[in-house]
């Protein structure tokens, strides 16, 4: 830990009991696979043994965890690829098919414990209304747009080879909870605040 209470610039993660892999090992494989292949937006994991030391009492032993980088905040300024922090970053959780725009499939986070398709990761409720219109009019395009027209656009606004080489690997992987599947388990950066002038970044999450 450093004096500003981080890890290597990383100051959230989480931590993930293995309780469905007894090898321990998937998770951090598909992570460390997405980055050796050049998908720079997988998130940093590692290993712990976690003791929980409450007061006086002696330490208690829970076992080994699994560390993920969380995505947040501090995950987009890592990475200056993305070109700007100051973007709009989504959560997308199941039923976020990139289709449907019913107003209850939006909402700001607020530390709900129910989920919903599409969770502002954002602390000013005032930018949830611009955030909102932005992603709207992302999907809306992405479903309208034909030929020409659509293959000029998603050039523009996002990343190809990134997402290819993202999907390619999740194939392989077998990641079955992702978009490809059940339409669950992602991220979505948008690198600006406008309607047009941003770049949208599909991100890897939860194997």
């Amino acid at each position: 830990f450093s004096d500003k209470g981080d890890i290597a610039g990383i100051r959230r993660i989480n931590l993930k009991y293995a309780k469905e892999d007894p090898s321990y090992i998937r998770e951090h494989y598909c992570y460390s696979l997405l980055s050796n292949y050049g998908v720079w937006t997988s998130p940093g994991t590692s290993w712990c043994r976690l003791y929980l030391h409450i007061g006086s009492r002696k330490p208690v032993y829970y076992g080994v965890y699994l560390m993920t980088e969380s995505i947040d905040r501090q995950y987009v300024k890592r990475r200056r690829e993305f070109g700007s922090p100051d973007g709009f970053l989504w959560k997308c959780g199941w039923g976020a098919n990139l289709r449907d725009m019913d107003d209850w499939r939006f909402r700001l986070d607020e530390n709900a414990s129910d989920t919903c398709p599409y969770e502002l990761k954002e602390n000013d409720p005032e930018q949830f209304a611009p955030a909102k219109a932005q992603l709207r009019d992302f999907i809306k395009k992405l479903n309208t747009l034909k030929g020409a027209d659509f293959f000029n656009w998603i050039q523009k606004v996002f990343d190809v080879d990134l997402l290819l080489r993202m999907y390619a690997a999740n194939v392989a992987l077998g990641h079955w909870d992702d978009y490809w599947n059940d339409m669950n388990n992602f991220y979505l950066y948008f690198s600006g605040r406008g309607l047009d002038d941003y770049r949208v970044y599909m991100l890897p999450y939860d194997y």
